[in-house]
């Protein structure tokens, strides 16, 4: 998992939504200890309950709210290992421990440093034998990417159109933003075009894939041919 650009490593991400059902049936508690965290702006959240990954220990508390009530978690500030168990002392059932590790979710700042934090899970049954551990790591980069380059093409059905065709009804023009790495999210404004005499004609909602943004003009048959210049606005960082 890889939490890319500052405005994107403020937003919570889960740990790991694809965890699977465990084998085993009699787990009494199950831990998460974190490496390389940021004791200043690391956090560990479970449905309505935060949990700060820094130094200070918490004893055993009850969840008394949420989703997860009827559970009890502790933190050791040392290690940065949360644990967590059935409050009445019974045993998680396979769909409680998949429903719990779906549900952790990891949560920083932009001020936040740099670099990986690794999550690993462990369940320890009534007898207090240690599982097999899994690991999770979520990296954090705080140096937004740059923006390589913006394009713009036009088709005319399944034709593409070359550089300084004239537009007509039906066209779609595309915006294409490439930058240095991976992006994700959409621009809290996203670009508008120029065509012709009008401007700040509006685009479609952007799509991310990969390191590419893009967005697409459809001119309509009631409004726009083009009959001059077309160009885009816009703030793509």
């Amino acid at each position: 998992i890889s939490v890319t650009g500052v405005q994107t490593c403020a937003l919570p991400i889960s740990i790991d939504l694809l965890i699977g059902l465990p084998t085993e049936s009699d787990i009494a508690t199950i831990t998460i200890k974190v490496s390389g965290a940021d004791a200043v702006h690391d956090q560990l959240l479970l449905d309505a309950t935060t949990i700060n990954l820094d130094t200070t220990a918490v004893s055993t508390t009850a969840i008394t709210s949420g989703a997860y009530s009827g559970y009890s978690y502790a933190y050791d500030g040392m290690s940065k290992t949360v644990s967590f168990t059935k409050t009445d002392g019974t045993v998680f059932t396979a769909v409680n421990v998949q429903a719990l590790e779906q549900a952790l979710i990891f949560k920083t700042s932009a001020s936040t440093t740099p670099g990986d934090r690794t999550f690993e899970i462990n369940h320890i049954d009534v007898a207090k034998n240690v599982g097999t551990s899994a690991t999770q790591t979520v990296t954090v980069d705080t140096t937004a990417p740059v923006l390589n380059s913006v394009t713009m093409t036009a088709k005319r059905g399944s034709s593409d159109l070359p550089s300084g065709s004239t537009l007509k009804a039906g066209d779609v023009v595309t915006v294409t933003a490439v930058y240095s790495e991976d992006v994700q999210g959409t621009l809290t404004t996203p670009p508008t075009l120029n065509m012709g005499s009008e401007s700040n004609l509006t685009l479609t909602a952007g799509t991310t894939s990969g390191s590419t943004r893009t967005w697409t003009y459809t001119v309509s048959d009631t409004g726009i041919t083009d009959t001059g210049a077309i160009s885009v606005n816009g703030d793509f960082s």
